[in-house]
C-alpha cells in the first residue's frame, strides 16, 4: 500500500476516534420530569422529629410538644401529628406528661386534641406513686392547664383502679373530675 494512502487512511481512523472520544464524553442533558398540567403537589410541609414550643407572654418556654411527625394540610392550618410527647416546664409547675399516638391542632395552638391511646402520668418523687389516666381522645388546652375528654376513662395508682366516662383534669392543681365513676379502691 502506497505511504500516501496509509497517511490518509490513519488520519481518518484517528479524526473518527477523536469525534466518537468526543460525542461520548459530552454532558448528557438532564430533563425535568413530565408532569401533566392537572397534577398538583400540596402546599402544606411535613417535619420529622419536631418539637413545638409553646411560651408564655413574656417568651418563656413553658411546654415542648415532641413528634415523631407533623404535617400540615394542603389547603387548611391545622396541624397533624405523630407519636406525640407533651411536657410541661418546669417553672410551670405543673407534674404531667401526655402522650398519644397522633394529635391534630389548629393554627394558634390553642389546644391539641390528642388521640389513639392517650396516656396522662403524672410526674412523682420516689415516695409516691405515679397516676396514670388512659382513654383514646382527650383535649388539652395548653394555656390554661387543662385536659378534657368525653369518652371512657381508666385511672389507675398503684392497687388502685378507676373507670369514668368523661374527664376534665385542671393540670396545675392536681384536681382530677372524674363523672360517673366506679372501680376499685385499695388503701
Amino acid at each position: 500500500m502506497n505511504t500516501k494512502l496509509r497517511n490518509i487512511v490513519v488520519l481518518a481512523i484517528l479524526c473518527a476516534a477523536a469525534l466518537a472520544t468526543w460525542v461520548l464524553s459530552r454532558p448528557q442533558s438532564i430533563q425535568a420530569p413530565q408532569t401533566s398540567s392537572t397534577e398538583q403537589l400540596p402546599a402544606g410541609y411535613y417535619l420529622r422529629d419536631a418539637i413545638l414550643i409553646g411560651t408564655d407572654s413574656q417568651g418563656r418556654v413553658y411546654y415542648r410538644v415532641y413528634a415523631e411527625i407533623v404535617e400540615q394540610a394542603s389547603r387548611e392550618d391545622d396541624l397533624v401529628l405523630r407519636q406525640v410527647r407533651v411536657e410541661y416546664e418546669p417553672e410551670a409547675q405543673v407534674r404531667w406528661s401526655l402522650t398519644a399516638q397522633e394529635g391534630t391542632a389548629p393554627s394558634d395552638r390553642a389546644y391539641f386534641d390528642l388521640l389513639h391511646s392517650v396516656r396522662l402520668t403524672s410526674q412523682t418523687n420516689e415516695s409516691s406513686e405515679a397516676t396514670i389516666i388512659e382513654t383514646e381522645a382527650l383535649r388539652l388546652y395548653t394555656d390554661s392547664f387543662l385536659a378534657s375528654s368525653d369518652l371512657s376513662v381508666a385511672m389507675h395508682r398503684g392497687k388502685t383502679e378507676l373507670h369514668a366516662t368523661g374527664l376534665r383534669a385542671h393540670l396545675k392543681d392536681d384536681f382530677l373530675e372524674l363523672p360517673n365513676v366506679s372501680g376499685l379502691v385499695h388503701p
